[in-house]
């Protein structure tokens, strides 16, 4: 008994679309992991309120909206979603690496942030431009699915298509990498 799976790109005989199960573990996880996190910050705001070392209140306020976009980010099941949260986020870390105005260092490292953060936002939107032309869809479950669809076909035009999405696929990776340091190349922020 072969399955068969009709998409708008075809019918798929003997693939199974996108049961991921650990992929909703993983969700759960990461929430659990960013709640801790919010409380950890929530209680290192509090300390360094006391001390001298930062008595601004946008510390802690950048502090917590950097949270917010993580929180977003865990929880996000589309691009569009995904790239306001990073976005968020980066915005508040451009702010916290220029926070000392009196120093040339912080300053120059808030700028060079900000314009290499603008050129890894711009990557993102190119590659999600590009994954949303070929499949008409910014939901991961379902861009999920497609990606075994077209995996599992060998036409020469799903070739070229799957090809694009990978591409996409790798700009939205190399700007998520940026704005999470994982870049060796970053060395500004």
């Amino acid at each position: 008994s072969s399955r068969r799976r009709h998409t708008r790109y075809g019918t798929v005989t003997g693939v199974q679309t996108c049961a991921l199960p650990i992929y909703e573990l993983i969700n759960f996880n990461f929430l659990i992991l960013t709640k801790f996190l919010i409380s950890l910050s929530v209680l290192a705001c509090l300390v360094f309120s006391e001390s001298s070392i930062l008595q601004k209140f946008e510390f802690s306020f950048l502090i917590l909206l950097c949270l917010l976009g993580f929180f977003l980010l865990v929880m996000s099941f589309d691009l569009t979603l995904m790239y306001i949260a990073i976005e968020i986020q980066s915005l508040s870390f451009y702010i916290l690496s220029s926070m000392k105005r009196n120093s040339a260092f912080s300053t120059e490292a808030g700028l060079k942030y900000f314009i290499l953060g603008a050129l890894a936002s711009g990557l993102f939107l190119f590659g999600s431009s590009l994954i949303y032309g070929i499949t008409g869809t910014v939901n991961l479950k379902d861009l999920a699915n497609i990606f075994i669809v077209f995996h599992a076909q060998e036409e020469y035009t799903i070739l070229i298509k799957e090809s694009l999405l990978i591409f996409g696929s790798l700009c939205i990776l190399s700007s998520l990498f940026f704005n999470f340091d994982g870049l060796i190349l970053n060395i500004y922020s």
